[in-house]
């Protein structure tokens, strides 16, 4: 609820300096519920002159903690930068400016100092070269009674440089909760990476058809942007353009435009409707002839607008630089796997192979990255797609066989990886991974993950191929068990089969029991760590995170000698 004092104390220090009034409302926003509407009546000074505006002040329930939104609803200085067109609220602060709410009457004023401050600037046109930086939301707005501006539009890559008529693939995309929207994606390319097709194509309600890219358009620097026929004409700079539209335009009798912005990674576009053969006392006309002749030249046309989606594109907004790519192996796509996949896919040009055979099932769902729309479906290509879900055009490989018959069949696409991740819980399967690591066949580092049961402990193996490696030196001889586990060995030895694995049915239903919780805290610990090594390989380690001990206590499970300590993680020798 917001504080009525804090308002009326405000509202009489301000009557102190200007004229101000109650009011019920904001003109163009009258259903937002603001704590307090004012009408405040000032001045401002344009070319030395004194002139007297009016602004309407919103005050949210949370004031002082939210600043007022103001609105400047006289158009004798437009159009100037920093405010919305349609609502006519001025854009006066930054988002995300911060500042201390513990003197209301001070902020209110420089709030006030700001809003005209932004008047004067756009007065005297000190500020239009602020139009450009931003562009994107100008476009965004309607004009003059013209159609709503359409946003759900991208061009994949970069923006082209040459006109031309390409490839559009629409698709729709639904949650649960929403109707769902409809996306145009424009593709400048003759070919393009095959799985990024396939995925896209499989999107629901997916269609394929054309626009036409004018690369020579001068768009004005500054609003109003709505565009008639007559208007768009006079954009055009290239007569080579002004054919291709001609042309195109008499083929199809409707068509779809795209242009560039000046240089920023933002798009224009208007759509041209189908147009009749016929007009009452004319000949047969063509569709430009009947777009351009006639009343119509001054109708607006429906605009859109749309950015580029490219990983250069994502980089710059993550990043802020081009990074080097990673290309990373992941070998058993169970609970640790899976939840990895998800923290390798921060770096921004990930490319992954994806390695398991196995089929997702119900009781999976517990501590697994995935839910109930993967159940019978295959972890590897589960996963794929799940990444792609983020990225489409992210390199990915799926494999549904052992990892022993890939490495056999294609072991120098693996030696390109930054690394490789063994999840699979496998001992003999990562053996003979490490055992080709020891003969230097395979020359990339090894990262090799597990939880011990009831997650008392996990695990990380660093394994760094320039690094003599004798793999025997990771197990004990006479129990084949890690040299670091957590839990003692004997109680592997005499409690395994009966207490630290469950089983479905199946001869090969066996599982360790812990939860997608420890999975989570076990990699939230860890991954820093791997982190680390993949920017700055070091030499072969251990490395041992302390977990769930409790657990031990209460299932009476020994443990070996020492102070454990809840999420520690100790570096050890191989």
């Amino acid at each position: 609820m917001h504080n009525e004092e804090i308002l009326k104390h405000c509202f009489d220090e301000i009557s102190k300096e200007e004229d101000v009034d109650l009011v019920e409302s904001i003109p163009t926003n009258p259903q937002y519920s603001y704590a307090k509407c004012w009408k405040l009546t000032t001045y401002v000074s344009i070319k030395s002159v004194s002139e007297k505006i009016e602004l309407y002040i919103g005050f949210s329930h949370t004031f002082p903690f939210k600043t007022p939104d103001i609105y400047y609803f006289d158009t004798q200085y437009d159009y100037f930068p920093h405010i919305d067109y349609t609502s006519r609220k001025l854009c006066y602060l930054e988002d995300g400016t911060t500042y201390t709410p513990n003197a209301p009457i001070i902020l209110l004023r420089k709030c006030i100092s700001k809003a005209k401050r932004l008047i004067e600037k756009g007065a005297k046109r000190e500020n239009s070269k602020d139009f450009i930086e931003e562009l994107y939301s100008h476009w965004d707005s309607e004009f003059n009674g013209e159609p709503f501006v359409k946003d759900n539009w991208m061009i994949y890559g970069k923006i082209p440089t040459t006109s031309n008529i390409f490839k559009v693939w629409s698709y729709k995309e639904t949650l649960v909760t929403e109707k769902g929207q409809v996306h145009h994606l424009i593709i400048p390319y003759d070919s393009i990476d095959h799985k990024f097709e396939t995925y896209m194509r499989g999107k629901p309600n997916f269609t394929e058809s054309e626009i036409l890219f004018l690369s020579n358009i001068e768009v004005p620097d500054k609003p109003p942007y709505c565009i008639t026929p007559q208007i768009f004409l006079n954009w055009i700079k290239d007569d080579g353009d002004i054919k291709l539209l001609k042309k195109t335009l008499n083929k199809d009798r409707q068509l779809t435009i795209a242009f560039p912005l000046f240089q920023t990674n933002y798009f224009g576009g208007c759509q041209i409707p189908l147009q009749p053969v016929f007009r009452n006392g004319f000949r047969k006309l063509n569709a430009f002839d009947e777009l351009t002749l006639f009343e119509k030249k001054n109708q607006y046309l429906q605009r859109f607008v749309g950015k580029i989606y490219s990983l250069s594109r994502i980089t710059q907004r993550t990043e802020g630089k081009k990074i080097k790519v990673r290309k990373f192996t992941v070998v058993g796509l169970g609970s640790v796997g899976s939840n990895l996949c998800y923290f390798l896919s921060g770096w921004s040009n990930a490319e992954f192979i994806l390695i398991d055979k196995d089929i997702m099932q119900p009781e999976n769902i517990g501590r697994h990255l995935h839910g109930m729309k993967y159940i019978q479906q295959s972890k590897a290509y589960s996963m794929e797609e799940f990444l792609r879900e983020n990225r489409p055009d992210m390199n990915v490989k799926s494999f549904t066989a052992s990892i022993e018959d890939i490495l056999e069949r294609n072991i120098e696409e693996f030696n390109g990886c930054s690394a490789v991740f063994l999840c699979m819980g496998d001992c003999m399967s990562e053996q003979y991974v490490l055992s080709l690591v020891e003969r230097k066949v395979l020359t990339i580092p090894i990262f090799t993950l597990w939880l011990e049961p009831f997650a008392i402990a996990g695990h990380l193996v660093y394994i760094n191929p320039i690094d003599t490696l004798n793999t025997n030196n990771m197990l004990e001889k006479d129990t084949m068990l890690y040299k670091h586990n957590l839990i003692l060995s004997s109680e592997y030895t005499g409690k395994g089969t009966s207490e630290f694995v469950s089983r479905d049915a199946g001869c090969n239903g066996a599982y360790t029991l812990y939860s997608g919780n420890d999975v989570m805290l076990f990699l939230s610990a860890i991954y820093p760590i791997i982190n680390k090594l993949i920017e700055q390989p070091s030499k072969t380690m251990c490395y041992r995170w302390v977990g769930n001990i409790n657990n031990a206590k209460e299932r009476n499970i020994a443990l070996i000698e020492g102070k454990h300590i809840n999420g520690d993680v100790t570096e050890l020798p191989l």
